[in-house]
């Protein structure tokens, strides 16, 4: 990836203050960012949205355990 991806929005879901863990939706603005393959080639679809909602997973730190894309655009 070329460029510079920024957190949006992030709407934290829940958290469990014994564990550690927690879970957040997330929005990241990825209008400046280029997706470059192993040759060098720019292969960012065309129609990408600017804009990505993520459900993100994590424990203290934070580490983010796991992150997946959010069906439901409504943080972005």
């Amino acid at each position: 990836m070329k460029g510079e991806a920024r957190v949006s929005a992030f709407e934290l879901q829940a958290v469990d203050l014994e564990s550690g863990t927690g879970a957040a939706y997330i929005c990241i603005d990825v209008h400046e960012t280029r997706i470059i393959d192993s040759h060098g080639d720019d292969v960012t679809p065309d129609k990408r949205a600017n804009k990505q909602p993520l459900l993100v997973n994590f424990v203290r730190g934070p580490l983010i355990t796991t992150s997946k894309v959010w069906s439901d655009d409504g943080v972005c």
